[in-house]
């Protein structure tokens, strides 16, 4: 049986900061075997280049590309039940691109 987390944040009701960070270390965890071809890659690149300029610039534009839709998601939450619901012409859309 897997081990399940009940990450509650209730600040109004005497909850703490520490579940959430401790949800951000699991979900770090779990993500780092998915993210780590692409950074190794990305610092294989920069130790070829040997500038530390040109590695901090790359790494950052990574993070922001990689951090800019859950913070999207995260600011704009109340917009995504707001979204079209999933019906045919949706579906013909997905299957349409999922040839290419």
């Amino acid at each position: 049986m897997l081990p399940t987390f009940n990450f509650k944040l209730n600040l109004k009701k005497g909850g703490s900061l520490f579940s959430v960070f401790l949800a951000g270390i699991v979900s770090g965890i779990a993500v780092t075997s998915c993210i780590f071809p692409v950074v190794g890659s990305i610092l294989e690149i920069i130790s070829l280049k040997r500038n530390v300029l040109y590695g901090v610039v790359n790494l950052f534009f990574f993070s922001l590309g990689y951090g800019v839709i859950p913070l999207i998601l995260g600011t704009f939450g109340s917009l995504i039940s707001k979204l079209p619901k999933i019906e045919d012409w949706l579906i013909i859309i997905k299957k349409c691109l999922s040839v290419f």
